[in-house]
């Protein structure tokens, strides 16, 4: 157990949780703003350029707080033999397919060091920082669906961005995966947590996934709640009700062509993946050496944090990953593995939870499951 020197680890831990949930908003209203108006070709080139922009700024403050953060407790000369094995694979990777390491390497080192063996092993409290990421996500989730449901009525409100694109709700974000990731977010904290406010803010959580129409969001949310409530007979046959219902209502509202009917190429990346791993064995070994390889065949990254990791650095590495994700598992509690599932279940349909990406988004999921997973306070 590492013991803390002062609050001042209390307070950065608490701090790292804010400045990961703000960014992942300005990231996610950087492309809400790209697309000005209904029917508007959405203004890629401007998106990237900012969502860049962004992301240099969190990484910047956030590596500033995670440094501080490991020198903050009193055992920060000591390290995993994971962390070194993590370390030392990805490295290699990198320099044997003749590149060098990115930001995003140094990035993720940190980020694996301190979530997955300062903050495991650490004790701490959530302190207001708890009731702040609460109302963040209500206001961030739920405001946008109050003005869907009652913006007519106010005039200046129809000057905004669309809140649809595609006929699918995207709130303050740029499509409707984004929205889902952070409204998913939010429930399974009402969930687990603040469970006075779940009558009042649920309803309009769930308005909102629903009209998303996004498939992998409902099925993250499916197996953390199966989880969650897995000894519960009385929640699981509520919700075994339930479902159907919300199933039809889904279909009833939904205008997405292809919701039963394709499963959107992923299955054909996938196919395309496997045979760019295994095209030779230093591929399959090391990979290419790069975050983010694409799959040739389509010039697209594949969807699959399985895949991605293993396309981008090779097996080892995707061993140290799941080694790494299985030694976080068997120290939460269940309030901490439903953020996992529902985190890796996302990475299973869609990029930015490949194993080392720490977007703000995806590494806000691994802050929470270690935060609710570990956190005793009475409210929690």
């Amino acid at each position: 157990m590492i013991v803390v020197r002062h609050s001042l680890t209390h307070f950065l831990m608490q701090i790292i949780l804010l400045s990961t949930l703000i960014f992942t908003m300005a990231y996610f209203v950087v492309g809400y703003f790209s697309v000005p108006f209904v029917d508007a070709e959405p203004l890629r080139e401007w998106k990237f350029v900012y969502e860049n922009k962004v992301l240099v700024v969190y990484a910047v403050i956030n590596s500033t707080l995670l440094v501080l953060l490991y020198f903050s407790v009193s055992s920060y000369f000591k390290i995993s033999y994971l962390i070194l094995f993590s370390f030392f694979t990805l490295l290699f990777s990198i320099f044997f397919n003749g590149n060098f390491p990115s930001p995003m390497f140094y990035f993720s080192i940190l980020n694996v060091y301190v979530v997955f063996y300062v903050l495991l092993r650490s004790k701490f409290k959530f302190g207001n920082i708890s009731r702040i990421t609460l109302w963040i996500l209500i206001f961030y989730v739920v405001i946008p669906v109050l003005i869907s449901i009652f913006g007519g009525v106010i005039n200046f409100l129809n000057n905004i961005p669309p809140l649809f694109i595609f006929s699918s709700f995207r709130g303050f974000t740029f499509d409707r995966v984004e929205y889902g990731i952070v409204a998913g977010y939010l429930l399974l904290i009402l969930m687990v947590g603040e469970k006075k406010y779940f009558f009042t803010i649920v309803p309009f959580v769930i308005y909102g996934v629903l009209m998303t129409e996004a498939r992998a969001i409902i099925v993250a949310l499916l197996f953390a709640y199966l989880y969650l409530f897995r000894r519960n007979l009385k929640l699981l046959f509520f919700f075994t009700l339930s479902l159907p219902v919300l199933f039809f209502i889904l279909i009833g509202i939904s205008n997405r062509v292809e919701l039963l009917d394709t499963d959107g190429g992923r299955f054909d990346f996938y196919s395309a993946s496997i045979v760019q791993i295994f095209n030779s064995l230093l591929s399959f070994l090391w990979g290419v050496g790069e975050f983010y390889t694409p799959v040739d065949k389509y010039n697209v990254v594949p969807h699959n944090f399985i895949f991605q990791t293993l396309l981008n650095f090779g097996i080892f590495v995707f061993l140290a990953w799941t080694l790494i994700v299985m030694n976080v598992w068997s120290k939460l509690n269940d309030k901490g593995r439903v953020f996992l599932i529902y985190s890796l279940t996302l990475g299973l349909f869609h990029p930015g939870y490949d194993g080392f990406i720490f977007l703000p988004f995806s590494a806000l999921g691994y802050y929470l499951a270690v935060f609710y997973g570990l956190n005793k306070e009475k409210y929690i």
